[in-house]
């Protein structure tokens, strides 16, 4: 069984043109206290981060809610986001996932928190939420 945990507080999805524009300064300050993550590739930069001060010319989406998956995953695991995922899609919501070593984290809109929290409830899913 997938238990899933409400992170407390709402994200945002920012884009970057480059690491020199992400407001580093605020992630110290956020530091470990919320949730924040930072994806660099040669075309784009993403946060996901709580809501930031930031130039109005940064596109930034949001806001969602995070769940996290229960537990340490092991990296031979199969199928965990598609089961976690599929839910949704029949629920037809859409998510942006994020992963760490530990674990998975899934965000949706927080206009639909209580929608998916129904559809996972419906499949089986126990979600804690805050």
């Amino acid at each position: 069984m997938i238990d899933l945990l409400e992170l407390e507080g709402e994200l945002f999805v920012y884009k970057f043109s480059s690491l020199a524009d992400v407001p580093f300064d605020s992630l110290v300050a956020i530091g470990q206290s919320a949730f924040w993550n930072l994806a660099s590739i040669p075309d784009e930069v993403s946060l996901v981060a709580p809501q930031l001060t930031v130039d109005d010319s940064v596109p930034a989406v949001g806001p969602w809610v995070a769940f996290r998956v229960a537990g340490n995953l092991d990296f031979a695991l199969v199928g965990i986001l598609a089961s976690i995922t599929a839910p949704l899609a029949a629920a037809e919501i859409s998510i942006f996932s994020v992963s760490t070593f530990n674990t998975d984290y899934l965000l949706v809109k927080a206009f639909a928190r209580a929608a998916a929290i129904a559809a996972w409830s419906g499949a089986g899913i126990e979600v804690a939420v805050c």
